[in-house]
Order: C-alpha cells, then sequence, then structure tokens
C-alpha cells in the first residue's frame, strides 16, 4: 500500500515518491485528460459554485441544468450489487474509474479503508469537495492510470470495476483490446488478496437496449451488435475520438476506431477464464448503474419467478420501455429450458463477481444458509434490500430484509410480521425475515382500489382504543412540528409556521379521538389480493407506526401519494384538483369517519410539510422528492389559512 511520509507517499510497488497536491496523491500530474457525462466547462462551474455558495446548494443548481445525473450522483441503490459478494473480509477496498463518488462514498460505510482512483481531475476535485460535505474521512482519492496501478500486491479484499473495463481498450490504442482488457484484469488479480473479490458491472453486448437502437460506448448505435473489423471501419469513419463521452473536433485518425469492447455471456466468461478468474455471474435490470434487480444467471427458477412477479405485482412497470414491456411478456410465457438462454442474450447488464482460488462466506451464501431456500432475486427499494425467495413454483415464499449498513455478516436472521406493527425489528437487527404476502400493490390510478384502502383505515381506527385528542397533546404536536421545521434551512420558515399554526387552530376547533398511525400510508404499502373475490386489503412497513398518532395524518398522507401526485406535478394546480369527483368522494368518506366535513385546503398541506421535513432529515438535501416538495411548499400562497 501507499505510506504517508510528511507531504508524499511512497509507493511500495514502484519505490517511487509522489508528492500530495490539494489532497490527494496525483501519479499522472503530467497528463491533461477529460472525459465525462458533462462538458469540462461544466464540471469547472459546478467545481467553482461548490466553493462559493456550498456543496448542496451548487448541487441542486446543478441538477436543474442536468437532472439526468439526480441518480448517478446520489442514489444510494447504485451501490447495492455489493451485498452478493459482501463477507467477512471488509478492510480494504479499491474502486476504479471512480467518477463522481456515489459508490466510493457508500463502500465507505462498509469498508475500513476505499481507495478511489480517477484518471480525470475535475471528478477528483469533485470527489474531495463531496467527501468533505459528508464528513467521510476514510476515503483516500488518487488520480491515477488504471491499467498500471500503484499498490502492493494482494492488498484488496474488494476491488471495483464499475463500468470500466469496456474502456481499458480506448486507454491502451497500442494493444488490441481484448489484449488490453487481459492485461487489465491480471493487474486487477495482481492488487487482489487471496481471499478477495472482484466486482465488474458492465453492459451486454447483445443487450435489449441496443438491438432498440441505444447508443454504444463507440457513440453510435448498432456497432457493438456488428463484427468487430466491421464496426472499426464505421467509427473511424463516422464515429469521433474518445467513444461517446468524445470530443468530435479531434480528427486524429490514429485516436478513432472501435476499442469499447464489450461481450456475451460466453465473452466474457471466456475472458474473464482466460484472465486466470473464477467467476459467478448475475443478470441486473434495468443496468448495472441502476441494479435495482439482481439474479443469479444459473438460478432459472427464480428468473421464471421474478419475471411473473414483476408484471403481476408492480402495476406501474407495465408502463415502462414498449421494448421492455414486450420483452418481459414473451419470456413469461417461455419454458423455464430456456429462459436462461434468452435472459442471457438479451439482459441489458451484467455483475460478475471473479476471484483467484477461495472465497469465505458471503452475504448470499449466509442467506441461503439460515432460510434454507435457494431461489432468490435481490429488490432494491426505499430504506431495504430486499431478498425475495420463490418455491418450487416460483411463487414468492419469503422476504429476508437487509438495512444497507450492514457491516458484517450476522449470526442469525430473526422472524418478523411485517403486517403486525407491534412486531417491528429491534434498531439494532440489520437483516431479519418475513412471509410473502399475495396480492400486488394497489393502483393509484383505480379508484374502487384506493376506496378500499380509505375503508381499510376507517376500519383500523374504529378498532382501537379511544381516546381524546386534548389541547394539550396538539400543542406538543405542532410544537415539535415547529422544532423539527427549524432543521430545514431550504423552507420557508415564515411560511411554513403559518401552515403549522392553521393545523393548530384546525385541531383545537375539532373533536375527534387520537388513533394509531401507519405513517407510510401509501400505495405502495398497500396490498390487494382479490383471490376468491375477496378483495383483501394487507398493510405493510410499518417502520413510522405510532401508537398515539394523529387521526387525519394516514388520509390525508394517502391523498398526496395515491391520488393527488399521481396525476399532477405541480403542487399550483392541487387547488383545481380538490374539484374532482374522485377527491369529493374521498373526502366525505373520511368525512363521515370523523362526523365534521373536512378542509384539504388546510389539511393536505401541512401533511405534506411534516413529510417533507420527516424526509429531509433522513435522506439529506438533495434526495429528490425533498427537493420537489420543498420547491412545491415555498410556493404556496397562504391567505388567512387557506391556498
Amino acid at each position: 500500500m501507499l505510506n504517508e511520509r510528511n507531504d508524499s507517499y511512497l509507493c511500495r510497488n514502484c519505490n517511487n515518491s509522489y508528492d500530495i497536491k490539494n489532497g490527494y496523491v496525483d501519479f499522472i500530474s503530467d497528463v491533461d485528460f477529460y472525459a465525462g457525462e458533462v462538458s469540462q466547462i461544466d464540471m469547472k462551474e459546478l467545481i467553482t459554485e461548490i466553493d462559493s455558495i456550498g456543496f448542496d446548494t451548487a448541487l441542486k443548481n446543478f441538477f436543474i441544468k442536468f437532472p439526468f445525473l439526480h441518480s448517478y450522483i446520489t442514489d444510494k441503490r447504485r451501490s447495492d450489487w455489493v451485498f452478493h459478494g459482501l463477507g467477512k473480509n471488509n478492510k480494504c477496498c479499491l474502486d476504479l474509474g471512480s467518477g463522481l463518488g456515489n459508490i466510493s462514498e457508500r463502500l465507505s460505510f462498509l469498508y475500513d479503508e476505499v481507495y478511489s482512483v480517477e484518471a480525470v481531475k475535475e471528478r477528483i476535485e469533485f470527489q474531495k469537495r463531496r467527501y468533505k460535505n459528508s464528513n467521510r474521512s476514510n476515503i483516500f482519492l488518487s488520480r491515477s492510470n488504471i491499467i498500471k496501478l500503484p499498490f502492493q500486491d494482494n492488498s484488496f479484499d474488494l476491488v471495483v470495476c464499475n463500468g470500466v473495463l469496456e474502456w481499458v481498450g480506448m486507454m491502451n490504442i497500442d494493444q488490441p483490446p481484448r489484449k488490453a482488457q487481459l492485461l487489465f484484469l491480471k493487474e486487477l488479480k495482481r492488487v487482489l488478496n487471496e481471499k478477495g473479490r472482484i466486482y465488474i458491472g458492465i453492459e451486454n453486448r447483445m443487450g435489449m437496449q441496443f438491438i432498440l437502437g441505444a447508443k454504444d460506448h463507440s457513440g453510435m448505435p448498432y456497432t457493438s451488435l456488428l463484427p468487430r473489423q466491421l464496426a472499426n471501419i464505421i467509427v473511424k469513419k463516422f464515429g469521433n475520438s474518445g467513444g461517446i463521452y468524445g470530443d468530435r473536433s479531434i480528427k486524429k485518425k490514429e485516436e478513432r476506431g472501435y476499442f469499447t469492447y464489450t461481450y456475451t455471456i460466453f465473452g466474457y466468461r471466456s475472458l474473464l477464464k482466460t484472465a486466470g478468474l473464477k467467476i459467478k455471474s448475475y443478470w441486473v435490470f434495468p443496468s448495472y448503474n441502476e441494479p435495482y434487480y439482481i439474479g443469479d444467471l444459473n438460478d432459472k427458477q427464480s428468473l421464471k419467478g421474478f419475471i411473473h412477479f414483476i408484471k403481476n405485482t408492480y402495476p406501474r412497470y407495465n408502463a415502462v420501455n414498449i421494448g421492455y414491456k414486450i420483452s418481459l411478456s414473451l419470456i413469461d410465457r417461455m419454458h423455464k429450458s430456456i429462459i436462461g438462454l434468452v435472459a442471457s442474450l438479451l439482459t441489458p447488464s451484467f455483475i460478475f463477481y471473479c476471484h483467484k482460488n477461495g472465497t469465505e462466506m458471503s452475504l448470499d451464501d449466509f442467506v441461503i444458509h439460515e432460510t434454507s431456500l435457494t431461489n432468490f432475486t435481490t429488490i432494491s427499494e426505499g430504506t431495504y434490500v430486499k431478498y425475495l425467495f420463490y418455491d418450487d413454483k416460483r411463487v414468492p415464499l419469503k422476504v429476508v430484509y437487509l438495512k444497507r449498513d450492514i457491516k458484517y455478516i450476522p449470526k442469525e436472521i430473526f422472524f418478523h410480521d411485517k403486517t403486525n406493527p407491534r412486531d417491528l425489528p429491534n434498531p439494532s437487527e440489520k437483516i431479519w425475515i418475513g412471509d410473502w404476502l399475495p396480492g400486488k400493490t394497489i393502483d393509484p390510478n383505480n379508484f374502487d382500489e384506493i376506496k378500499l384502502a380509505v375503508n381499510w383505515l376507517i376500519n383500523f381506527q374504529n378498532q382501537s382504543n379511544k381516546s381524546n385528542m386534548t389541547r394539550e397533546f396538539i400543542l406538543d404536536e405542532m410544537d415539535n412540528a415547529r422544532a423539527e421545521l427549524k432543521k430545514v434551512p431550504e423552507l420557508d420558515i415564515t411560511k411554513c409556521l403559518k401552515l403549522i399554526d392553521n393545523y393548530e387552530s384546525y385541531l383545537l376547533n375539532h373533536s375527534m379521538n387520537i388513533s394509531p398511525e401507519h405513517g407510510d400510508f401509501w400505495h405502495g404499502n398497500i396490498l390487494f389480493d382479490n383471490a376468491n373475490n375477496e378483495n383483501k386489503i394487507s398493510v405493510i412497513d410499518w417502520e413510522y407506526y405510532r401508537e398515539l398518532g394523529d387521526p387525519l395524518f394516514d388520509f390525508m398522507f394517502l391523498i398526496i401519494n395515491s391520488i393527488l401526485f399521481s396525476e399532477i406535478s405541480r403542487y399550483e394546480n392541487i387547488k383545481n384538483e380538490f374539484e374532482r369527483d374522485r377527491i369529493k368522494e374521498i373526502k366525505s368518506m373520511i368525512g363521515k369517519h370523523f362526523n365534521f366535513e373536512i378542509d384539504l385546503q388546510i389539511l393536505i398541506p401541512f401533511t405534506l410539510l411534516r413529510y417533507t421535513i420527516r424526509r429531509r432529515l433522513e435522506k439529506g438535501p438533495l434526495d429528490n422528492d425533498c427537493m420537489r416538495y420543498c420547491d412545491i411548499l415555498n410556493k404556496i400562497e397562504i391567505e388567512l389559512g387557506t391556498l
């Protein structure tokens, strides 16, 4: 590894000393190189703005200009692939081509030390500011050529190669691309310790997105599908230097060509085997940069189960890209004997875990051992990564919930009933298991299903122990809201205090009972099962449950998330939505329950405010929903307690 010596580092691998400049070690200071998702000018402007107005504010402005980068920079799920290879050895990790630092930052919570290697100076400068803003002190930055790494043999428990392998041929155009990739893989193998793992995330050469015309890394469509020599001729003639991130103004013929090799599953297995690595292969959807669904490529049973599950449990995925919709429907009808081959050919991306000779137990291995179940896919949503296990008929059977801050493999997995608010996991539990509940999340566009959810909530409150909502209870609730509001500087405090005052007055002028509060009562947590025409509703995920809560909150939360915001994108139009027939009917149902007419123009803004504050404190100021809701609340016009 690198030894610190005053203001320099001694590389034990090459015995050369390198100066520390601006907080990082620069091994290629004489190289002026740029590639990125935005122009070099835009990146320099972002860095200048961070230094001028602060990290969070600068990023918010940046996302207005480049909204497609919000998830790439902030989404914690981007590194959820790590749990498939997380083991007992989690001391030292290497992230190659670390880009804008999302993955390095997340890994810093799981590994004692993270070494972030990036060749682009502007990205390194951004990462410096990012980690200072998030108080991460165990990430060590270096600007380096990833083809020849400045690290000792057998140094790392994990080497991360996310979206990098395909670019290696362009970094070393003196070699044929495949040979350059083999040399790179052998370098990764050199710095990997004997029980460590190499993670590789990369596109499928024949993936559905490329068949549908997405641009390859060359910057042109369909080149990944062509024979290499033909692709090379086309890129030399019509392409640009540097591939999809390159500069069309550069016309040096020697810098243009098809260097960005990707492969089919068979090609990757051959490449990795030739490099002397043993591998485990996974499909990932929608991409390795958005690893929201992952499964073992050899597990045909769970693949079939997942396709059926995603089509029938999450209605919103039926409206995704029409190409994916057709593909999922076709694969769902296939026999399991060929589904593995078809998925391998069409899946957008692969992830691979590679090792030298042997590895210790991974988290996947532990979960399989503890549950005695083998067929699963993982789902990344909200707070948890979920292991969804299927029975021999490919029907979901059990769900293992995993917190993202898990660092070590626990001793056991406890069972909890996710429909029971009084059987919540202990806060110290990082992993637990529950039964799978049949049904699908209710459709926010299906008004009959929304009414079933409202009726369920009415019955739930009617069955609870009733105690009157006293003046003291109301004042305590509103004082807590005012105190929490002070922690969110993005909100207009004067305007939001008025929203709280309006709500307080409303509660004091109406008599109602305190009731248990789910706290996250939206369509994603409400399952509808119509087996035998019973219209059964099950409510899950009670992490925000309060025994003594606000009886109005869950009703308003359902209206906001499942009716209003499913139809409109801006709160300025919400006043008109209050007059729609289905809103009026829901108002009437809730009003009969409380024995007074409810005023949505007071209740909705406060509920949105309370949720926004909670989300801001949990997710941070750069959370997409938090930014959107803060913007909506700051634009509300208040006159005498109404919108």
